[in-house]
Parts: structure tokens; sequence; C-alpha cells
């Protein structure tokens, strides 16, 4: 592709439109099965130790495999995905990695995603970097070591332990 940023105009006037009330950016309206959302999430999101724990667990629910997301962790595309899932893959690497997204991988996208839903994967990770530096940048901290816990916490189930600091707030 010549220039990528044409792969933005189908996207254009309904993201200038959900702009005004900040709908234009928000994740849930990505057009995505559950596990390819949380696979662009967990690319975004692997150096991010926070975010990381959350989404690993949403990914296992949707189906990521344990193999997979190791791979990831590691900034690699997992082995044995479907076409589609490590195109997708591919896309949120590049888009992570800030350096533009090589025309080979534009290739191997095309063929499985719109223009308007590759658009939106570019837009996932960037919403989920954005994120993750906001995160670092406020010192957030896991709610606990313990994933069950986490989970539990996170599902509203229960609050965490105080931590040291924390004055009744």
């Amino acid at each position: 592709m010549d220039r990528p940023w044409q792969l933005l105009q189908p996207a254009r006037s309904d993201t200038r439109h959900d702009a005004r009330d900040g709908r234009g950016l928000r994740a849930h309206r990505v057009a995505l099965a559950e596990r390819q959302r949380e696979l662009a999430i967990c690319i975004a999101v692997r150096d991010v130790r926070y975010a990381w724990t959350h989404h690993a667990l949403l990914a296992r629910r949707a189906g990521v495999t344990e193999a997979e997301l190791a791979a990831i962790q590691v900034g690699q595309v997992p082995e044995g995905l479907s076409a589609a899932d490590g195109a997708l893959c591919r896309l949120a690497f590049a888009v992570a990695g800030r350096d533009g997204t090589p025309e080979a991988v534009w290739q191997v996208v095309r063929p499985h995603f719109t223009p308007r839903q590759a658009t939106d994967i570019a837009v996932l990770v960037a919403y989920y970097i954005a994120t993750g530096v906001l995160i670092a940048g406020l010192g957030v901290q896991l709610e606990s070591d313990d994933p069950q816990e986490i989970e539990r916490v996170w599902q509203g189930h229960g609050r965490p332990a105080a931590s040291p600091g924390d004055q009744g707030a």
C-alpha cells in the first residue's frame, strides 16, 4: 500500500462523528471476535504487568492458549494460528512497534480483514498502548499476586486488601 493512511478513509466519517462524545475510540466498538480482540490487546500490553495480568485472564477465557500467550509475551506471533488470527497478530505487532506497517504485513491482512476492521485493530492496539502508558505513569499496581483474587476483585465480588498508604479512601 503506497499510503497506509488511505486505510483510514472508510472509518473517517464515523470516527469524526463519534469523537465529539468520546465514542470514536472506544475499544468495545471493534468488530472482532473476542479471541481476536484479546490477542490484539495482549500484544499491546505485553510489557505492562497490570494490563497483561488482567487481559491474559480474559484471553484465556476467549480460547487463547498458554503457548500463544507465552509467544506474545516474548514478542512473537504464535505458531499454529488461523490465517486470520496470524494476520491480526502481525498487524498488531507492527502497530505496536511504531515503525510503520510493512507492505508484506498488509498483504497478509487484506484477505482477512476489511479496511475498517484493519483500522479497528490498529486503533484498538493504539488505545491499549496509551492505556498502558497511563497505567505505568500513574504507578497502578496489581490488586494481588493471586490470579483468583484479582478475578474476584475485578468482577466486583470483593475489595482488595488495603495497601500501605491507603487512608480508607
